[in-house]
């Protein structure tokens, strides 16, 4: 029994992702709670504004980022909700309003669930992988087509 929780254990370590969210190379670091250690990261998104980077839990691992374009509107943000180091809730905006969300359910890096939304807040579909095979198996609407 033993040798089964060591070959599971040793399996679980190498399964999981090793890759952590970093912060872009010449990012400037931001020391907010004045600890001696960077949580946040201010660099240039790729639309041309402003992209920060935060560790908003102080374990020392990038848990959100926020995207603004060159208007300062923002576009993207991504947040590590099950503190695994990985992105798995992303959201996407136009002119400040949520347009779209995709979550990663089974925290296995790969987006399973694809929301659109009206207006910021009404759902108007969604697309789901239930099996986590990349396919989506199941699509609703709602509202009008």
């Amino acid at each position: 029994m033993r040798s089964f929780i060591v070959a599971f254990m040793f399996l679980l370590i190498f399964m999981l992702p090793l890759s952590a969210v970093e912060p872009p190379v010449g990012a400037e670091a931001l020391d907010d709670d004045f600890d001696g250690t960077p949580d946040r990261w201010e660099t240039l998104s790729e639309s041309g504004g402003l992209a920060i980077y935060m560790d908003t839990k102080g374990d020392g691992s990038i848990d959100y980022l926020i995207e603004h374009d060159e208007q300062g509107y923002k576009v993207y943000e991504a947040m590590d909700f099950n503190n695994d180091g990985n992105f798995d809730d992303y959201y996407y905006y136009r002119k400040e309003v949520l347009a779209n969300r995709e979550i990663d359910t089974n925290f296995d890096g790969d987006v399973d669930v694809w929301v659109t939304l009206s207006e910021g807040v009404y759902v108007t579909g969604y697309e789901r992988d239930t099996d986590f095979d990349g396919l989506v198996d199941l699509k609703k609407s709602f509202g009008e087509n």
